[in-house]
C-alpha cells in the first residue's frame, strides 16, 4: 500500500510529462503495475485471515529459480484459513530454521493474501516461500505462488507486496481459464493500447495479471486512481475492463461464501473443459477390459482380493483426480484398507473420511483403473522421449531418443510405479536379495526374488525396469537371447566383475559389453529413457535412469534429473544431483543406452563362465 499517491495538483504536469515521454502507441506506463504510485490495496480493506495452523515438517514440491534447488524439499507447513471459507497452504523454507520463525515470516503473507477478492482467493491452492532476494513467480497449472522472503521485504519497504500478491495471484487462478480464452483475446485485440510496459512486451504471459488490478481498482475503488489517469488508463484497455468486469462484477460483493467442497468442485469444472465430448470418446461401459492385440486385462475392482492394486488405484483417483491431500490419503489407505472386505466398502469409507459421494469416488476410480497396468499403452506408441508426467521440470527439453532404441519402453516402465513411498528404498547390510520389487523369471530361471514389501535398490530396479521394458517391447521371450545372458547382465548391472573400470561403468558396460546396447560417448548425447551410473567425490555411487540435464544461463552442464530408488525420496522417484567438486564426478558419468530391436549379430546365444 503506498501512501504518496498522485494529487491532484501534479496531474497537469504529471500529464504533459507523460505525453512527451510516451510512446504514441504502445503503453500507458512504463514499467509494471508495481512501479506507479497508486493506492490500489488500502489498509481499511476487508482482511478475511482467519488462522494459520501448523501440521509439521513434510517434504514438500517447492519450485525455485535456484538453478540446483531440487524440487522436493523439507518445508514447514502451514495452513491459512479465511472468513468466506476458503484455505492456502503455506510451505515455508527450511532454512527459516524453527516453527516459530516459520510462521512469524508466514503471518507476513496471510493477511495480504486475506485482501484479495474471493475469486481469486479461492484458486491460489499453495503458496512457497523460499529465502533470497529472486522475484516472485506463480504456476497457473498448479493455483501456486512463489515468494522470496528478502523480495518481499523490499516490496513491503516500496508498499508493493500487496498489489505483487494481487498480480502473482491472478496468474495462479486466473491465467488457466481466461489467458487464452477467445473473449480475453478478443478483448486485447479491440484495446488501442496496454496499460504497462510489462504487458506490452509480455503479452500472452503478463497483460492479464498486469490489466487485472488497474481494472479491478476502476471497478470498485475508482477513488483511488485521480481522474485524468483513469481516462487514460479507460481509454486505453476499454475492453480489457469490461473482461474484469465479468470476473469481479460491479455491485456484488467482492467477498461472499465459498461450499465446503470449492476445490474438487473447481477440478470437476476443468476437468469438463478438458476432457472430449461423448462422441469424440469411445468408451465400453459393459466392460473393464483393455486390449492389446487378443489379450485382455482381467482386472476386476469388485473385491479387494482380485482388484491387483486398488489401494493404488484408489489413491490416484483422490490425489490427482480428487484433489485430496497426500498425506491425509496415504494415512486413510494404511489405516482402512485392512479393514474393508470389499472395494465397495472401502469407497464407502473413503467417502465418508473426505467427505465426498461414493459415485464420485467410484467414477474416478474406473477413470483410474489401469493406471499401474502393463498395457496402459497398448492403444498408443510407446513414447520415446516424454518422462512420466510426474518428472521435476528442468533445463530446455531433449530431442527424442532414436526409434532403434528401449528408451521409449522403459519410460512407460517407469510411469507404472507409484512414487508416493510406497514402494520404498532398502539397502540391506548383509545377504543376497537381488534388491527388486517383483520377481523375475526368462525361461524358467529366476533371476531375481522380489521383495514381498515392495522394497528396492537402485541398481536392482534399474535392471528391473531394463527387463520389464524388454519384455514389454518383444511381446514375451526373444529368439537368441537366453536366461545365462540375462543372468550375466544382472551381474554386470550390479557391478560383480574384478576388472575395477567395469565396476564403475555397471549398466553402460552390462549393455555394451553383451551386445545388447551401447555406453554414449558424449554427455550431450544422452536422452529419457538412457541409464545412467555415476559417482561422488564422497565415493559413493548411484545407478539411475537418465531423465534431464540441469543446465546454467550459458548452456553448461552443472547437474541432473533421474529416476531410481534411494532414501532421500522414501524409494522410488526423481531426484537431482549437482556436478562438482563436492558433489558428482563429471568424468564418472557412464550412460548406457539400450537396443530395441536387437540387433541380428548378437542373436546368438552363450554360455558365461565367472571371472
Amino acid at each position: 500500500m503506498k501512501p504518496n499517491a498522485v494529487k491532484p495538483g501534479q496531474l497537469a504536469l504529471i500529464t504533459a510529462l507523460f505525453l512527451v515521454a510516451s510512446p504514441a502507441l504502445g503503453e500507458v506506463y512504463s514499467s509494471s503495475v508495481v512501479g506507479t504510485d497508486f493506492d490500489f490495496i488500502v489498509e481499511t480493506d476487508p482482511n478475511t485471515f482467519k488462522t494459520l495452523e501448523f501440521k509439521g515438517q513434510a517434504l514438500a514440491e517447492m519450485p525455485s529459480k535456484v538453478g540446483d534447488a531440487p524440487l522436493r524439499q523439507q518445508a514447514f507447513v502451514f495452513v491459512s484459513t479465511y472468513s468466506d471459507g476458503t484455505s492456502i497452504k503455506l510451505f515455508m523454507d527450511i532454512g527459516f530454521k524453527t516453527k516459530a520463525l516459520a510462521r512469524k515470516e508466514a503471518l507476513r503473507y496471510t493477511p495480504r493474501l486475506g485482501k484479495l477478492p474471493t475469486s481469486l482467493r479461492s484458486g491460489v491452492d499453495r503458496l512457497v516461500v523460499h529465502k533470497g532476494h529472486e522475484d516472485t513467480t506463480a504456476f497457473s497449472d498448479r493455483g501456486l505462488i512463489v515468494i522470496y522472503s528478502a523480495n518481499a521485504t523490499k516490496r513491503i519497504s516500496t508498499h508493493d507486496l500487496e498489489e505483487t500478491i494481487f498480480h502473482e495471484a491472478v496468474h495462479a487462478a486466473w491465467d488457466g481459464p481466461h489467458a487464452k480464452s477467445p473473449a480475453w483475446l478478443k478483448a486485447q485485440k479491440s484495446d488501442p493500447d496496454f496499460v504497462t510496459r510489462y504487458a506490452k512486451k509480455n503479452p500472452r504471459g503478463e497483460d492479464l495479471a498486469e490489466s487485472a488490478l488497474f481494472a479491478y481498482t476502476l471497478i470498485h475503488h475508482p477513488e483511488r486512481i485521480p481522474k485524468a489517469e483513469a481516462a487514460k488508463i479507460r481509454a486505453a484497455i476499454p475492453a480489457r475492463i469490461a473482461f474484469v468486469k465479468t470476473l469481479l462484477p460491479p455491485g456484488k460483493p467482492l467477498i461472499y461464501p465459498v461450499p465446503k467442497d470449492y476445490k474438487r468442485l473447481a477440478a470437476e469444472k476443468r476437468r469438463a473443459k478438458e476432457e472430449p465430448s461423448s462422441k469424440e470418446r469411445k468408451v465400453d461401459k459393459g466392460s473393464n477390459k483393455a486390449r492389446r492385440g487378443d489379450k485382455a486385462c482381467k482386472l476386476d475392482p469388485k473385491h479387494l482380493k482380485t482388484a491387483v492394486g486398488i489401494s493404488d488405484i484408489l489413491s490416484n483417483a483422490l490425489m490427482l483426480g480428487l484433489e485430496q491431500d497426500e498425506a491425509a490419503v496415504q494415512a486413510f489407505l494404511k489405516a482402512e484398507t485392512g479393514k474393508s472386505a470389499s472395494a465397495k466398502d472401502l469407497f464407502k469409507a473413503a467417502a465418508k473420511t473426505f467427505g465426498l459421494k461414493q459415485a464420485a469416488i467410484k467414477g474416478m476410480v474406473e477413470k483410474y483403473l489401469h493406471c499401474n497396468c502393463s498395457h496402459r499403452e497398448a492403444n498408443e506408441a510407446a513414447p520415446q522421449s516424454k518422462p512420466a508426467e510426474a518428472a521435476p521440470v528442468t533445463s530446455r527439453p531433449l530431442p527424442p531418443a532414436p526409434k532403434e532404441s528401449l528408451n521409449g519402453y522403459v519410460l512407460a516402465q517407469m510411469a507404472s510405479y507409484p512414487m508416493d513411498g510406497s514402494y520404498a528404498y532398502h539397502w540391506p547390510k548383509s545377504g543376497t536379495w537381488e534388491g527388486t520389487t517383483q520377481t523375475l523369471v526368462y525361461q524358467g530361471r529366476t533371476l531375481c526374488t522380489g521383495d514381498p514389501k515392495k522394497r528396492s535398490y537402485c541398481c536392482g530396479l534399474t535392471f528391473e525396469v531394463y527387463l520389464c521394458a524388454l519384455l514389454k517391447a518383444a511381446g514375451g521371450e526373444i529368439e537368441g537371447l537366453n536366461a545365462a545372458e540375462l543372468h550375466e547382465l544382472r551381474l554386470r548391472f550390479f557391478g560383480d566383475s574384478k576388472v575395477k573400470r567395469e565396476r564403475r561403468r555397471l549398466a553402460a558396460y552390462g549393455l555394451e559389453s553383451l551386445g545388447l546396447g551401447t555406453q554414449l560417448k558424449s554427455l550431450d548425447d544422452a536422452r529419457p529413457g538412457d541409464f545412467v551410473q555415476f559417482w561422488r567425490h564422497s565415493g559413493s555411487g548411484h545407478s539411475a535412469i537418465f531423465v534431464n540435464w540441469i543446465r546454467n544461463r550459458s548452456g553448461k552442464i552443472t547437474g541432473f534429473v533421474y529416476w531410481s530408488s534411494q532414501s532421500s525420496t522414501r524409494g522410488i522417484g526423481y531426484n537431482r544431483e549437482s556436478i562438482g567438486p563436492k558433489a558428482v564426478k563429471r568424468d564418472e558419468i557412464y550412460i548406457g543406452r539400450a537396443d530395441w530391436p536387437l540387433r541380428p549379430a548378437r542373436r546368438a546365444s552363450r554360455v558365461f563362465k565367472r571371472r
